[in-house]
C-alpha cells in the first residue's frame, strides 16, 4: 500500500530529473558548443554583462536580471544554465501536474502523464518532408536558442491557466468567489510575464475579446470583468513603458507597420512550402479539433487556446517593425507559446476524454503528438548540432 502511494511522486520525480537534464543539456550547448554561433545566447551574455554592470538595454528583462544576480555568486554561464533549468523544471512540473490530473481517471494509465508530458515539452513540426530544415517557416513549440522565451513559457502557462480558472468558467450558482489572493497571483505573474517578455500579454486582449463574444451568454460576467481589470493594471504600465523604451525617440522612423507576409515570406520564400509548414507545425491539434470537434468547441481552456494561437499567427502575418528590427520576427515570438499552449490544451483534453483508447478520435491525435514528438526530438538534436555534417552550412551550425 505505501509503494502504491508513493509511485506518482516517485514518477513525478523522475519527470523533474528528466526535465533537469535535458534543458542542462541543450543550454550547456548552446553556451559552448557549435550552436553558440548561430543562437541568440552571446547577446543576451552581453546584456547580462550590461545591465550587471548598471545599464538596461532591453525592457523585457526578468532572464538577464536573474542571471546577472546569480551572477554575483557564479560564473556568468553557469548563473543562465541555473536559470533556464529552473524556468523550464517549472513549465515541466506545471504541465505534468496538470496533465496527470487529466488522466486520473483512466484505469492503466500510470505513466500516460510522464509520456504525454514529455511529449508536449519536446515537440517540434512534422519536418521530414524538408530535413535538414527544421526551424525557418515552421511554427515551432519548443524554441532553444532564445533564453527570454524560454524564460517566458513557464509564465504565459501560468497566466493562462489563471485565466480560464478565474474568468472563463461558466456561472455556477453557490461556489465561492475566488479569494484576493488569486486575483494578487494571477496580476503579480501577468506584470512578471510581461516583462519577461510582452509576447503573450499583446495576444491575450483580444483573445480575450473574441472568447467574450463567444461565450457571452454563459460567461461569468463579473469575474471576467474583474479578471479583465486586474490584467489590464497589470500589464498597462508596463507595455507603455516597453514601447517608448523601444521607440519613444524614434530616431529611425521605428515602431511598427501594416505589412501582409512580409517576415513570414522573408524565412521561407515559397508559399506553397510556407503552407506545407504552416499545416506540418499543427497536425497534433488540428486533428484533436476535427476528430472531436463538438466536445472540443465546449472545452473552454482549449478554445481560448486556439483563439490565443490564431491572433498569433495574424500578429506575425500582417505586422512588422519598421528598422533594424524588422526581420527578427519579433512579432512571430507569441506563435511559439500560443502553440506550445495549444498542444497542452490538447492534450490536456484528450486526457480528460472517455473515449477507448482504440478510439480513431482519441488514436488518431495521439499518434499524430508522437510524430511531432520524433521529429522533436531530431530538432533537439539538430539544436545541440549532434547531426555534424549533415547540417553543415558552410559553419558547422544547426540545421535553420
Amino acid at each position: 500500500m505505501r509503494a502504491e502511494k508513493r509511485a506518482p511522486a516517485i514518477r513525478e520525480g523522475l519527470f523533474v530529473a528528466f526535465t533537469l537534464l535535458w534543458s542542462v543539456v541543450m543550454t550547456w550547448t548552446q553556451l559552448y558548443g557549435p550552436s553558440r554561433y548561430v543562437g541568440d545566447y552571446p547577446a543576451h551574455l552581453r546584456l547580462i554583462d550590461s545591465l550587471a554592470h548598471g545599464k538596461l538595454e532591453v525592457p523585457h528583462f526578468v532572464f538577464h536580471a536573474l542571471a546577472a544576480a546569480l551572477g554575483y555568486v557564479l560564473p556568468l554561464r553557469a548563473a543562465v544554465i541555473v536559470v533556464i533549468a529552473l524556468a523550464q523544471v517549472g513549465l515541466g512540473a506545471i504541465v505534468y501536474r496538470r496533465l496527470a490530473r487529466a488522466w486520473a481517471e483512466r484505469p492503466g494509465a500510470d505513466w500516460a502523464p510522464f509520456l504525454s508530458a514529455t511529449a508536449i515539452l519536446l515537440s517540434g513540426p512534422i519536418s521530414v518532408f524538408t530535413f535538414p530544415n527544421l526551424f525557418l517557416g515552421y511554427f515551432v513549440t519548443a524554441t532553444y536558442h532564445n533564453p527570454t522565451i524560454q524564460t517566458l513559457k513557464p509564465l504565459a502557462l501560468l497566466v493562462f491557466l489563471w485565466m480560464v480558472a478565474l474568468m472563463l468558467e461558466p456561472r455556477r450558482d453557490g461556489t465561492a468567489p475566488p479569494s484576493w489572493r488569486a486575483w494578487l497571483a494571477f496580476g503579480g505573474t501577468s506584470l512578471l510575464m510581461t516583462l519577461a517578455k510582452p509576447s503573450f500579454s499583446i495576444i491575450v486582449p483580444p483573445a480575450l475579446f473574441l472568447f467574450l463574444a463567444l461565450h457571452a451568454r454563459s460567461i461569468d460576467w463579473r469575474r471576467f470583468m474583474l479578471g479583465a481589470f486586474v490584467f489590464a493594471i497589470s500589464i498597462a504600465a508596463v507595455l507603455t513603458w516597453q514601447y517608448l523604451f523601444l521607440y519613444g525617440s524614434n530616431p529611425n522612423q521605428e515602431g511598427f507597420a501594416w505589412a501582409p507576409l512580409i517576415v513570414a515570406r522573408g524565412f521561407e520564400p515559397s508559399l506553397a512550402r510556407l503552407a506545407m509548414k504552416w499545416v506540418l507545425s499543427t497536425v497534433f491539434p488540428v486533428s484533436v479539433l476535427l476528430l472531436n470537434w463538438r466536445a472540443a468547441i465546449r472545452d473552454r481552456a482549449l478554445v481560448f487556446a486556439w483563439l490565443c494561437f490564431a491572433v498569433s499567427v495574424v500578429y506575425y502575418l500582417v505586422l512588422v517593425e519598421r528598422g533594424p528590427r524588422a526581420f527578427h520576427g519579433n512579432f512571430g515570438w507569441g506563435i511559439l507559446v500560443t502553440l506550445f499552449l495549444l498542444f497542452f490544451s490538447s492534450e490536456q483534453f484528450l486526457a480528460r476524454s472517455r473515449a477507448r483508447w482504440s478510439a480513431p478520435a482519441w488514436l488518431i491525435p495521439q499518434l499524430a503528438l508522437g510524430a511531432h514528438f520524433a521529429c522533436g526530438l531530431v530538432w533537439y538534436a539538430a539544436s545541440a548540432n549532434w547531426f555534424g555534417g549533415h547540417c553543415f552550412d558552410g559553419k558547422g551550425n544547426w540545421c535553420w
